[in-house]
């Protein structure tokens, strides 16, 4: 009764119209061709699923506050590491000169002292350097005095112990005494002071 109105004449799979899809005349849904070569869309759910493994798998990335922590430890590692180091130097350094103490004393004085005296008290053993550099033995008489003095000034003997060393008498027996990592005995027998010095 009406132009262009589908019409249903024999079996429906002639026409490719699924009679389900034809309700009062009108087309409700696909029909059985449409349908048949209609791409096939996955599930939304499984779409978000795979997006949601994605963002799982990816790497997050770090905040600025963890990584000013990080570059702050490696600071800091670097900076014990280079005062380690400053602090090993040191004292590597100190146990250099305070092992070569009574040689390098030895060696400033020679130039310091009248040949013929230093000469003197070098035959005479006036003094003497034993036990690999760590102990000095020093025979003080009136004839070395100089050397005497000079090998005490070069070891930095402070005045309080050379006032005790000179004043010491026969009846006073060994006395001793300590300065800079050195350890002083001394004792005198009337004639000569005999001074030990040790390297502690």
């Amino acid at each position: 009764m009406k132009c262009g109105t589908r019409l249903i004449t024999g079996n429906a799979g002639t026409t490719g119209t699924d009679p389900a899809s034809f309700v009062n005349g009108r087309t409700v849904g696909p029909t059985v061709s449409q349908a048949a070569t209609a791409p096939m869309m996955p599930p939304a759910q499984s779409v978000t699923n795979a997006q949601s493994a994605r963002i799982a798998a990816a790497p997050q990335s770090r905040g600025w506050w963890n990584n000013l922590e990080e570059a702050k430890k490696r600071n800091l590692t670097i900076i014990v590491a280079s005062i380690s180091v400053f602090v090993i130097a040191v004292v590597g350094i100190n146990m250099v000169q305070h092992r070569d103490v009574f040689p390098r004393a030895v060696r400033a004085c020679e130039s310091q002292v009248d040949s013929d005296t230093w000469d003197f008290a070098e035959k005479y053993k006036a003094f003497e350097v034993t036990d690999g550099g760590r102990t000095m033995t020093i025979t003080a008489t009136y004839l070395s005095d100089d050397v005497t003095s000079c090998l005490l000034s070069e070891l930095d003997t402070p005045d309080s112990v050379r006032t005790k060393m000179g004043n010491t008498r026969a009846l006073d027996g060994t006395q001793t005494d300590s300065w800079d990592g050195i350890k002083a005995t001394w004792s005198y027998d009337g004639s000569s002071l005999d001074i030990v010095l040790e390297r502690k």
